[in-house]
């Protein structure tokens, strides 16, 4: 047991000290503007649900439970998200960007951090975190008012964050 034990912190201990990062290098598909959808904690199954505090909360994303093993680092320094992207692809599809290109440029649009306040001074993070620009999972759907939107699960370097329900998994 101890063997066991041992390795798995040293393989931990490797990862930590070869900050296996993600690839966050700078995306070279075009920028396209989009939002995150926002949803409720539990709107896939109790759509009108209300939290505790008597109020609909919404937020623009979940962190996903599963281990995405074929993710370097995952659960030590990288963590998935599932959101729904707010973006006309069927135009963009038209013109003939491709669908990893589509969900890229929304990347670059939101790794951009917000702009500074007037007199502040510090450059501002960005507000979902670095999100990597290879998608794990990416589908297409349409909501029952007709209304295109991007789902998809992503890899974020950023385990906890108040736009997003729950927190990422710590291995």
């Amino acid at each position: 047991m101890k063997k066991t034990r041992n390795t798995k912190r040293n393989k931990i201990r490797e990862l930590l000290s070869s900050k296996a990062a993600p690839d966050f290098a700078p995306i070279e598909a075009e920028e396209i503007e989009c939002t995150l959808l926002p949803q409720g904690q539990f709107s896939s199954i109790l759509p009108n649900w209300v939290g505790e505090s008597g109020k609909k909360e919404l937020r623009h994303g979940k962190y996903h439970g599963s281990n995405f093993w074929q993710v370097p680092g995952y659960g030590v320094n990288r963590w998935a998200v599932v959101a729904n992207f707010q973006v006309d692809w069927k135009k963009l599809r038209k013109t003939g960007v491709e669908d990893v290109e589509i969900f890229r440029g929304c990347v670059k649009f939101l790794n951009k951090p917000p702009k500074r306040k007037k007199f502040a001074r510090r450059q501002r993070k960005p507000l979902y975190g670095n999100i990597s620009p290879d998608p794990v999972l990416i589908s297409f759907k349409e909501d029952k008012q007709g209304n295109s939107y991007m789902q998809a699960i992503f890899i974020t370097d950023k385990r906890k964050n108040r736009y997003f329900w729950g927190e990422g998994v710590r291995l």
